[in-house]
């Protein structure tokens, strides 16, 4: 069999294998994750949820709306103990107002199971 036949077999199948390893996940499982985050008992209205794992892993995060969070399974954290920092958006008012704009911070750490997890945060 001559060289340049033997490349136009070989081609398709080097192809081929480099399409199998395509569209595949990398990197561990991730879980969707769901939750609360209240100030004062009260839902916060605007905020930024964060999971950091403290070991390998992918880092996520999602805005806090009327209290509630989501991470679908794409964005979510892997399993294991994650720091978690959620902070309080300011509220902007249309109306002039005197009162001082706080943001708050909380630090903790929570563990992911792998179960669909709802997880409740108080700041």
């Amino acid at each position: 069999m001559n060289t340049k036949r033997r490349r136009l077999l070989i081609l398709p199948a080097l192809i081929f294998t480099a399409m199998a390893g395509c569209g595949t996940e990398s990197g561990p499982e991730r879980f969707e994750v769901s939750g609360s985050v209240t100030v004062d008992g009260k839902p916060l209205a605007s905020g930024i949820i964060s999971m950091v794992p403290e070991g390998e892993g992918p880092a996520t995060g999602a805005e806090v709306t009327d209290g509630r969070f989501q991470l679908t399974r794409e964005r979510g954290p892997s399993r294991g103990p994650h720091s978690v920092r959620v902070t309080s958006q300011p509220q902007k008012s249309l109306v002039p107002t005197d009162e001082p704009q706080r943001t708050r911070i909380l630090r903790t750490t929570t563990v992911i199971s792998g179960d669909t997890d709802e997880l409740a945060f108080e700041l």
